[in-house]
């Protein structure tokens, strides 16, 4: 996780460090405010932004599906389980998954 300070000198760390030809972000609450500093910060490189309604509900269910259960939790159905570490990186993934979706099902020119 990233704190919103420091946010702009480690996107530009791994841009240079990646070369990514774009950026996606989730376009839900609170993120106005990022967007804008991002976009102001003229990183040149599309910006896209992603619907992420229910992102979060979705990495949950995807996580405790692709990661085994430990010790008592192995007894609980798999909705009951909490992940036991973040899993933030599970929402980038459906978010990349949404954005190229949309390229998918976007008409061609």
């Amino acid at each position: 996780m990233i704190a919103v300070d420091t946010l702009l000198a480690e996107t530009r760390a791994l841009i240079a460090a990646h070369q990514p030809c774009a950026l996606i972000i989730g376009a839900g609450t609170g993120s106005r405010p990022l967007i804008k500093s991002l976009e102001d910060a003229a990183l040149s490189l599309p910006l896209h932004r992603v619907d992420e309604s229910h992102t979060s509900e979705e990495a949950r269910a995807r996580f405790v599906a692709e990661n085994r259960a430990y010790g008592w939790q192995r007894l609980l159905p798999r909705s009951l389980r909490t992940p036991w570490r973040p899993y933030d990186d599970y929402v980038a993934v459906i978010l990349a998954e949404r954005y190229w979706a949309s390229l998918a099902a976007a008409p061609e020119r």
